[in-house]
């Protein structure tokens, strides 16, 4: 995302500029964004009869601000340690491109940052001590990366307790701190089992004064994947399985890009009956969940958010009947409570879910809210990929393949199957399915890949294109990328929607005109691309159109029409079309007033560009609006909505 040199008056437009380059804003726009966590919660149906002791699902969702700094120095200060393998295993490419992933962190962090190395082989070494990145410092560091060379054996555990010392020696400790565990192979020195290692973990983590994160990411077929997720699990970090050389510095620049842009810390929900006869029966989310027997309470440790991110819980309440109808009946409670990093201040909201309990009845003609059906294809896919990894563990890949293949089913058929994360799960389905086919192929990788999957869906966080990335994360990748000399493929494409109708009051069969609402794009060589003014390294090499478009090459019914060759520009029908850029665009707001309803940009990484749809008066119809993700692959992207 980025600017572009214009010369715009007024934000109405007529005729859409051709971007050509990017302009420097010497006063960044402030965002009127809120800095806060939002809390909602949501019931499965809205209307329960009053006389009927009933079960119901909730939905509790937390959603974390976007919030981006223009300015990296203005962020909170982390303390980062690298833990690395440096054994035998790690010659050549391996170990090549470990260097290259530190050394582009290094170059994203800020002198406030500190951070540290520590590598292990047989023996275990703390290349650098954990300290500020003063100009000499970040030198020497870059001087000590370039100088590592492989080694032997794998001494593990020596390795990451080394790395843990580091956080717990600190005498001034930054906010967000985080340990990066990454190794090729098994531990064969020192502790070498997950019931040795982990134990000895807890008890360092106990002695860390304030938040700290483990990460682990793990290369190849001869890695333990489950002391690697159960270290994560523990140090509430998550585990990467990368499967090629290639994936090795995007895999760190996706972990950087989340932990620098932390938004809140040390978060727990309390859910708890809003009624006294209102029972909890089950409480369903991957994170710890503390019950209190006597209150009915239970108490969700969820961590940290990252900029964007969500997280969902649900839950199974049991309604009493009642003597009388209720209107906005209260069923569960939620409190939240945080650390805010934005504002470095302790933080509380609450929220209340609410059920009209009617006098005729439960409706049996109510359909289940989407986001909580969304969010139980989410947890149900997440329980068949990991059970059929379970399954395909003791050699039976047949009936693995077959809880695949019958939770896709399910969703398939589910109210929200249309929904993007819906179609990443019906497509990490098939990737499990397909990994599921060979007994070698499934113990060499596919039941690593199946163990990143469920873990990333279980976290609702991103670890290799999930379904849960956040613009810091795609960024991070991106400036990665480019800095290795590849193409930069942006934002994951939207899936294509099913049709939807607007319908007019006084003319509710509708016209029978298709629109299409899209984006295209083609790349610019990184040799021709120019520099962005705004993020000094990057290239422009997006070039994307966002367009509203009739789905009619030409129809009789565009008589008005200012086309001279008849196509439908849909200019008898469309008033005006409202595009909203990303804030470091400006003017970010366009208007444009007649055909063609589109813009043309440059940049470097993709946005959600919002396009509201106002059509003419006549035809008493309420304007469409839709949330574009800008898709830089095949070409481009596109919805179609009919009037």
């Amino acid at each position: 995302m980025e600017n572009i040199e214009q010369n715009v008056a007024n934000m109405q437009i007529n005729t859409p500029p051709v971007a050509t380059a990017d302009q420097d804003n010497n006063n960044p726009p402030t965002t009127t964004q809120s800095t806060r966590v939002l809390l909602t919660g949501t019931p499965e149906v809205s209307h329960v009869g009053y006389k009927e002791k009933k079960e119901l699902l909730c939905l509790g969702t937390i959603h974390a601000p976007e919030f981006e700094q223009e300015d990296r120095q203005t962020r909170a200060p982390i303390d980062l340690i690298a833990v690395i393998d440096k054994s035998g295993s790690m010659r050549g490419q391996k170990l090549d491109l470990v260097k290259e992933a530190l050394k582009f962190m290094l170059e994203q962090l800020k002198p406030d940052d500190c951070l540290s190395l520590v590598t292990f082989d047989s023996e275990v070494k703390l290349e650098i001590p954990l300290a500020k990145l003063s100009a000499d410092q970040r030198a020497h560091a870059s001087d000590v990366v370039t100088r590592l060379k492989d080694g032997s054996s794998t001494n593990l555990s020596g390795g990451l307790f080394m790395g843990m010392e580091q956080v717990i020696s600190r005498k001034k400790p930054n906010e967000i701190a985080s340990v990066l565990l990454f190794t090729d192979g098994l531990a064969n020195v020192g502790l070498q089992r997950t019931g040795d290692i982990v134990p000895a973990l807890e008890k360092l983590l106990g002695k860390v004064t304030g938040a700290c994160t483990v990460f682990t990411f793990g290369y190849g077929a001869d890695h333990d994947p489950n002391l690697l997720k159960t270290i994560a699990d523990t140090g509430k970090g998550m585990y990467y399985f990368i499967e090629n050389p290639d994936s090795i510095p995007t895999s760190f620049a996706d972990c950087i890009g989340g932990l620098l842009s932390v938004v809140a810390q040390n978060i727990s929900l309390t859910i708890e009956p809003a009624q006294p006869d209102i029972d909890i029966k089950k409480v369903v989310i991957n994170y710890p969940v503390v019950h209190n027997k006597e209150t009915n309470q239970h108490v969700v440790t969820l961590g940290d958010l990252y900029s964007e991110e969500n997280r969902n819980v649900m839950c199974r309440v049991q309604l009493p009947a009642l003597e009388h109808p209720t209107k906005a009946y209260e069923c569960i409670k939620l409190t939240l409570k945080y650390f805010n990093i934005i504002t470095s201040s302790l933080e509380d909201t609450t929220t209340v879910i609410t059920v009209d309990r009617t006098d005729e009845g439960t409706p049996s003609n109510q359909v289940r809210d989407f986001f909580l059906d969304r969010q139980r294809n989410r947890i149900d896919a997440m329980d068949a990929i990991e059970n059929a990894r379970q399954i395909g563990n003791t050699g039976d890949l047949q009936r693995a393949r077959d809880v695949i293949r019958t939770e896709k089913l399910k969703i398939e058929q589910s109210q929200s199957v249309a929904d993007p994360l819906c179609q990443v799960l019906i497509k990490d389905l098939d990737e499990a399915f397909n990994d599921l086919q060979n007994r070698d192929d499934y113990m060499a990788k596919g039941s690593k890949k199946m163990m990143m999957k469920a873990h990333g869906h279980g976290k609702e966080r991103d670890v290799g294109g999930g379904g849960y990335e956040t613009k810091a994360k795609v960024m991070m990748k991106q400036k990665m990328e480019q800095k290795m000399g590849k193409p930069t493929p942006g934002y994951p494409a939207p899936q294509q929607i099913p049709q939807q109708t607007v319908a007019s009051p006084s003319n509710p069969k509708g016209l029978g005109r298709k629109i299409i609402v899209g984006n295209e794009h083609s790349e610019i060589p990184i040799g021709e691309a120019k520099e962005s003014a705004n993020t000094p390294g990057m290239q422009l090499v997006h070039k994307w159109k966002m367009y509203v478009r009739s789905a009619t090459t030409n129809t009789a019914n565009n008589a008005n029409s200012n086309n001279n060759n008849g196509a439908d520009d849909l200019s008898d029908v469309i008033e005006k079309v409202e595009f909203t850029l990303h804030p470091s665009f400006q003017p970010n707001h366009i208007v444009v007033s007649n055909a063609p309803w589109e813009i043309e940009r440059t940049g470097w990484g993709f946005f959600i560009l919002p396009v509201k749809i106002y059509f003419k008066p006549a035809l008493n119809l309420p304007p469409a609006l839709f949330d574009h993700t800008l898709a830089f692959e095949n070409g481009g992207a596109s919805q179609v909505f009919e009037i």
